[in-house]
């Protein structure tokens, strides 16, 4: 499926959250860059979700206050990105909101997909 997006310029973080949801898609800013990546598939999310569990457990066991979530914008100060796993602090996540921002995140984990290994292990770290 190809996806037509019609903007002029450099990217801006407003500018990626404003696009229209896609589940086939993950958006991520780089830099000034628009960066699209095709939804994870079924096995990527089988182990996101294991470990997710693991994490939230710990956690739990811990009584640390931070949250384990799956796929959530983080904001950087040069962009945006959507790690497969973030643990954030609990304050962080206090409004409804659709990301969070860099200070709040304690952990970030990135499985590293075939399709997108260059991305996942040279641009996102």
């Amino acid at each position: 499926m190809s996806v037509a997006i019609d903007h002029t310029g450099p990217w801006t973080v407003a500018d990626v959250l404003a696009l229209p949801e896609d589940r086939t898609m993950r958006y991520e800013l780089l830099g000034e860059s628009l960066v699209m990546s095709p939804a994870p598939g079924i096995r990527h999310q089988r182990a996101s979700l294991r470990l997710a569990m693991i994490l939230h457990a710990a956690a739990t066991a811990a009584e640390a206050p931070v949250e384990v979530l799956e796929a959530i914008n983080v904001i950087l100060p040069s962009g945006l990105v959507v790690p497969d796993l973030v643990v954030t602090d609990t304050g962080a996540t206090a409004e409804d909101g659709v990301s969070v921002d860099a200070e709040g995140v304690q952990l970030v984990v990135e499985l590293v997909s075939p399709g997108n290994r260059t991305v996942d292990r040279k641009f996102k770290p």
